[in-house]
Formats: structure tokens, sequence, C-alpha cells
């Protein structure tokens, strides 16, 4: 049996980048990841979240296009206690979430320090920040889905309130297979000690079950192996989950994949993520048919 060939490895590029200059296939990959951990650090501590990044390169001028998703939590309200003693622990306990302009200091803050790292002239870092609201999910998908977003369950099910923003995103086809890999990966992590992964992946499914007339995808699946169960020896498990269908067999059909993988305190844990949209595959053509 031969080894299985990454899925985007064969496939067609939708929008080829018209490079000119002395850059190599190379560097310019070993750049793109620079670049991603880097935009990625910048966003720690904040509810935006990294998603895509494309490069184009001139003669001494380098523009890079980067695609983030601004999440809105819950509107931060007073809490009214008799007690000294609860309003000091709820002051401990919401973190403070570092803001969009402090944000913007570290990206202007990253443009520098490229600039002296690539040795180039010119270096412009252009950004679009998706706004992601809770208005945006339907009503009904909202009621449905009350039990986690209720305000006595905040603790327990963190991820509720941005998790169905983004996933509400991704059957849209507004964001990549690498968000919602990340977003499996931190809460993988997180939940590791609490021992609280079935919650995790049965919120995914419920969330996945309301949205269903929102979908706008051609197929997405998500694949989840390894050891998460809280016994010392676990066997490793898989967890599956499919919208849609998924045309591997089709060179032609583009689909975007991420495979990554987690440790936890039982083992490490593999993810695959597997996206298929119409809207890339109607471009694809339209650029066939004017070539």
């Amino acid at each position: 049996m031969g080894h299985k060939a990454h899925p985007v490895s064969l496939r067609p590029n939708l929008v080829p980048v018209t490079r000119v200059g002395r850059w190599d296939e190379t560097r310019l990959n070993f750049v793109t990841s620079l670049l991603k951990n880097a935009l990625q650090g910048c966003c720690h501590g904040s509810d935006v979240k990294f998603d895509s990044v494309s490069i184009y390169q001139y003669h001494n001028k380098i523009i890079i296009y980067g695609l983030l998703i601004h999440f809105h939590p819950r509107s931060p309200k007073q809490f009214f206690s008799r007690r000294k003693k609860d309003v000091k622990r709820s002051q401990q306990d919401e973190k403070k979430v570092v803001s969009w302009p402090r944000l913007a200091n570290r990206l202007n803050t990253l443009t520098k320090t490229l600039q002296k790292l690539i040795s180039v002239k010119i270096v412009k870092l252009r950004i679009n920040r998706r706004l992601a609201f809770s208005r945006g999910v339907p009503k009904e998908t909202l009621k449905k889905m009350g039990f986690y977003i209720k305000p006595y369950h905040k603790k327990k099910y963190i991820y509720a309130r941005y998790g169905l923003q983004l996933l509400n995103f991704a059957l849209k086809g507004k964001v990549t297979s690498y968000t919602i890999a990340s977003f499996f990966k931190i809460h993988m992590l997180a939940l590791q000690r609490q021992q609280k992964h079935r919650d995790f992946l049965r919120f995914v499914v419920h969330a996945f079950q309301a949205l269903e007339k929102v979908t706008r995808l051609g197929g997405l699946k998500i694949k989840v192996k390894g050891r998460f169960a809280p016994r010392a020896k676990a066997r490793s498990r898989t967890w599956k989950y499919q919208v849609g269908k998924l045309p591997l067999a089709q060179f032609r059909a583009p689909i975007d994949a991420y495979y990554t993988s987690t440790q936890t305190e039982y083992g490490s844990v593999g993810l695959k993520v597997w996206l298929y949209s119409y809207k890339e595959c109607n471009e694809l053509r339209s650029i066939k048919t004017k070539c």
C-alpha cells in the first residue's frame, strides 16, 4: 500500500499568485510559515482569531493580505451583590482581553521586524477584519442552543458563544479549515484536566444540527482520533462528523484540508478537517473559460 498524498498537494490553486523577483518556492513557504506563527502570536489573549495569509511580491515591494475574524462575546454586565467577597471573586475570574487598538499596535511592530528580516524596502500589511456577532446566528438556532448559552453555564461552556459564531461562518463558507482545526485544538487541550471532551463534542454535533438551514457548503468533514478519554489506560477512539459530500476522487474539486495533532495527558490526538465549497468551484470554472 502506497502512502496517501495530502488532498491539497495535487489540486489546482484557485487564485494564481504572480510573483516577480528572486524568491524560490522554498523561501516563500518559509516566509509564509513565519507570518502565520507571528500573526497567531499577535492574536494571543484577544477575541480575534487568525484565518489566512497571502503574499504578493514585486521588485522591492511586498504586500501581505491577512484575514482576521473578530468574535464578539457576551456584553459585560455589572455584578450586583451585597457581599464584597463575591464582587472580588468575579473580578478575579474575568480576565482582561486584549483590545483591538493594542492588537493593531502589535501588527505595526510586526511589519517593522519583517522589513529587517526579509531585507526589503517596502513591506505593507493589509488586514481584513471580519466581524462576527451573535445577531448573525438565526433565532431558531439560538433557541435550540439556549441550554449552552445561559448565564449560569458561562464557566462550564466557555466556548458556546463564539463557537456558534465560528460554526455559522464555517457552514456559510467564510472560514478556512485552519480556523476550525485551531478551535478544536485549543479546547481539546484546555479540557484535558476537566475531562469534558464529551460535552465539547456533543455541543459541536448539536450546533451543526441546529445550523442545517444555513449550510451553503458542498461538504464539511471533521475527524478526531486519539486518546481523549478520562481513563488512564484507555484505547484510542475516533470521532467523525460530516455535512454534505466530499468528492475526494475528483482532482478538479477544490478541497481545503488541514491536519494537526495535539498532546493531552492521556496521549496524542490527531485532528483532520476538510472543506468543499461551491463558490470556489464556480470561480475555478470561470478562470478556465477566460484562459
